[in-house]
């Protein structure tokens, strides 16, 4: 993935490019001296995910609680009754 990082500025100012001069992906690889498959490859790439929509979500996020609620011993003794009544 990180190779790909680093690849796609080179890609999408070549494909800048060859839009700027009106050329056809072929004529250009041949011009610049890329491998047409992947400059073809590269196209199609980068156009894909041009048209993807955003896989994120904005989300509101709130302070936390500065007390922590704790249950009640009597609900606590409740759960636990008999490991309490054993230690007695």
């Amino acid at each position: 993935m990180s190779i790909d990082r680093n690849r796609r500025p080179f890609w999408q100012d070549h494909l800048h490019r060859c839009r700027e001069q009106g050329m056809t992906l072929k004529a250009y690889a041949e011009q610049e001296g890329l491998t047409l498959s992947v400059f073809y490859s590269w196209s199609k790439r980068l156009k894909q995910q041009a048209t993807q929509p955003s896989t994120f979500s904005r989300v509101a996020i709130q302070p936390a609680a500065s007390k922590v609620a704790r249950p009640a011993a009597s609900a606590i003794r409740k759960c636990f009754g008999d490991i309490f009544n054993n230690l007695a």
